[in-house]
């Protein structure tokens, strides 16, 4: 009865949801994939489902990842990044920065980053999703913090 609530609820909150947003399975989560490009060149990215596994030392996910922990700061007057090929999205200044900072001049760079990996839209994801944020820290390979 639970899980068909949280279906249900999922689904309606969804129809709010870009389309970029495919469901998450209860343990999976979003990661950025950020396309190689010098510092003025526009950014650009795809979004990749990645599932949790558990071993001997606790929660894991199958790709390495940096987490990406920066203030969100004024929405207004937003930059943009190409996400999948097909759609441009609106993004604070302050995260583009960040972006910008982090990907690499030739090899792709592979990011978790509150923002974008959780659809913002989907209150029942998004509730799911910062609950796990801790274990999201934990299982990175570092955390960049950037203070803009």
């Amino acid at each position: 009865m639970e899980q068909s609530r949280d279906a249900e609820s999922s689904r309606a909150s969804k129809s709010h949801s870009h389309p970029i947003y495919e469901t998450l399975q209860n343990l999976d989560i979003r990661l950025l994939v950020l396309a190689p490009g010098l510092h003025h060149d526009p950014l650009k990215a795809v979004l990749i489902s990645v599932s949790c596994t558990h071993n001997t030392s606790g929660q894991a996910f199958k790709e390495k990842y940096v987490a990406l922990s920066y203030t969100w700061g004024d929405q207004s007057n937003p930059a943009s990044l190409e996400l999948n090929g097909s759609y441009t999205l609106p993004i604070g200044r302050n995260l583009a920065a960040a972006l910008k900072h982090a990907r690499l001049k030739d090899s792709f760079c592979v990011l978790w980053v509150d923002a974008l990996c959780i659809d913002q839209n989907d209150e029942v994801e998004k509730s799911r999703q910062v609950q796990r944020m801790p274990t999201i820290y934990e299982a990175a390979t570092m955390t960049l913090i950037w203070l803009g």
